[in-house]
């Protein structure tokens, strides 16, 4: 960079070899400084251009190595269809839960109904009769309490598909079937994968990780982890909360977390 710069000195200021930076020749005019001013400001406008194509480069070459499994947690991501006209939906977001007669809605711990989210049989156990439903308080983004109440189907179950909630404030989401899970490879996190590199990717960056991170960010409905302590989240947007780009996060132990994209 120090010789860049030296060669610039004596293409734009007329320096000549061997003088020191204070005898650079200050005999240029007004409008030749000028000049000099533009073209450097066109320089440092390519080079800021250059290097977003060089960045992006770096991003679709490391992309392509992080696909090794090793450096991947499988997750499943639901596939959504608009469920609003049917009436007989199991796997779905939104709308109104499956209920045993009798089974009182989930409250907060300050007595509130809470929201309904979603209910699913996991796609990574076999137990495929266990229904999981979701239910949450939306209201208070720093609140972090929600509810994972599993059901076991059975044919001869009786269940209140139309729920008439106790308190009729309460905001009913947007129905969707989820239609299908589809199997997917998420990145682990940056410090997971600078724990044993291989040697492509040892120069490996976490502001470039953070691009390809985002490259590979989809909007889905629930995304159902298998590590760790999370279980899995659901896109803001997909439950119609306006302007909002967020996801909650749902957590083994009943804690929710919101995080802002």
């Amino acid at each position: 960079m120090e010789s860049l710069i030296t060669k610039l000195e004596s293409i734009l200021l007329k320096k000549y070899e061997g003088d020191s930076y204070s005898e650079i020749d200050n005999n240029l005019s007004i409008e030749e400084l000028n000049n000099c001013i533009k073209l450097i400001d066109n320089i440092m406008i390519d080079g800021i251009s250059l290097r977003s194509s060089i960045y992006d480069q770096l991003v679709d070459k490391y992309s392509s190595i992080l696909n090794n499994i090793k450096y991947n947690n499988v997750t499943y991501i639901s596939n959504l269809e608009d469920a609003s006209i049917s009436s007989n939906v199991c796997d779905k977001i939104g709308g109104l839960p499956l209920m045993k007669k009798g089974e009182e809605w989930p409250k907060s711990p300050d007595g509130n109904n809470l929201t309904f989210i979603a209910q699913f049989r996991y796609p990574i156990l076999t137990e495929s009769n266990k229904l999981y439903r979701i239910f949450a308080d939306l209201n208070d983004k720093l609140s972090n309490y929600y509810r994972l109440l599993p059901m076991k189907i059975k044919e001869t179950n009786k269940y209140l598909k139309h729920v008439k909630l106790a308190n009729p404030s309460i905001h009913v989401l947007k129905e969707y079937k989820i239609h299908e899970w589809v199997q997917n490879m998420e990145l682990k996190s940056f410090t997971d994968i600078k724990k044993d590199p291989i040697p492509e990717i040892e120069n490996l960056t976490e502001d470039i990780y953070d691009k390809i991170l985002n490259s590979r960010q989809e909007k889905s409905g629930i995304k159902i982890h298998n590590k760790g302590k999370l279980i899995f989240t659901i896109n803001a947007d997909i439950l119609n909360i306006k302007n909002d780009d967020g996801i909650y996060y749902f957590y083994k132990d009943e804690t929710m977390q919101y995080l802002s994209s």
